[in-house]
């Protein structure tokens, strides 16, 4: 008995997962991404139009003051993560925390 390989499929199964393995490494992590927002303003951060899961549960927006007189901005990103946005009296972000088992 003769087993035919096909020579091709096995390539094209490799560039397949090749390119699946490239596309998903490029998704940053939230860290990542918060701290490219790091000295830039609120203003500009709050123009982008809300994430799937923001949209889902629809979130209102929530602040907190800060004794040294900065404001937090709270957004969600997923279900068990959200960012806290610290934000300076110029509106600029000057540091973020995140809350939650899902701030990957």
């Amino acid at each position: 008995m003769t087993v035919n390989y096909k020579p091709t499929r096995y390539l094209v199964l490799i560039v397949f997962a090749m390119l699946n393995a490239a596309c998903i490494s490029q998704i940053a992590s939230v860290k990542d991404s918060a701290n490219s927002w790091i000295g830039q303003s609120i203003d500009r951060r709050n123009q982008l139009p809300p994430g799937k899961y923001e949209k889902q549960i629809k979130w209102q927006e929530k602040t907190y003051l800060l004794p040294n007189g900065n404001t937090v901005f709270v957004e969600p990103v997923r279900e068990d993560c959200f960012i806290h946005w610290e934000v300076d009296k110029s509106r600029t972000i000057v540091a973020y925390k995140t809350e939650g088992a899902r701030c990957w």
